[in-house]
């Protein structure tokens, strides 16, 4: 928290293309870290829960949620997708970016806990930092202060 937020290199799942120095000056940022296995991510990135917050914030320019998998390639998350189960997260499949070898997931994670939630602000420096599920009311209020402030 309040450190300047580390550069981080991501592929975006629907079109594999690869953006090195994600985190560009001037931008907020969500970074929601899930992975297909994680039965709490899943549950927070159902439509009425943390998607609904960065949907409050869709029209503004700078903000940018990032649902960033680290557990699947992009031939895994595609099965993942077109599943019976992962069809109920299809929403995120626009704005998923992959990072498979966890490289970007390290430079934010210590714990290991997933998932993980993380709010730069558009000073580059990191407002928020969550790890675990975030359904309650209370907690999304909180999160969606922390993107109020990075804005």
């Amino acid at each position: 928290m309040n450190d300047k937020a580390p550069q981080i290199n991501l592929a975006k799942y629907a079109d594999n293309s690869v953006i090195t120095d994600f985190i560009v000056p001037g931008n907020c940022y969500l970074l929601s870290f899930w992975a297909t296995w994680c039965g709490n991510c899943l549950i927070e990135l159902k439509e009425e829960f943390i998607p609904s917050i960065a949907n409050e914030f869709k029209d503004i320019p700078i903000f940018k949620f990032v649902p960033i998998c680290i557990d699947s390639t992009e031939s895994e998350l595609e099965k993942f997708f077109k599943s019976t189960h992962g069809s109920k997260w299809h929403h995120l499949s626009q704005t998923t970016y992959l990072d498979t070898n966890r490289l970007a997931n390290s430079k934010y994670a210590k714990s290991g806990i997933m998932p993980l939630n993380i709010v730069i602000g558009k000073d580059g420096v990191i407002k928020y930092i969550h790890s675990g599920k975030i359904t309650a009311e209370e907690e999304l209020s909180e999160l969606r202060n922390a993107i109020i402030s990075g804005l």
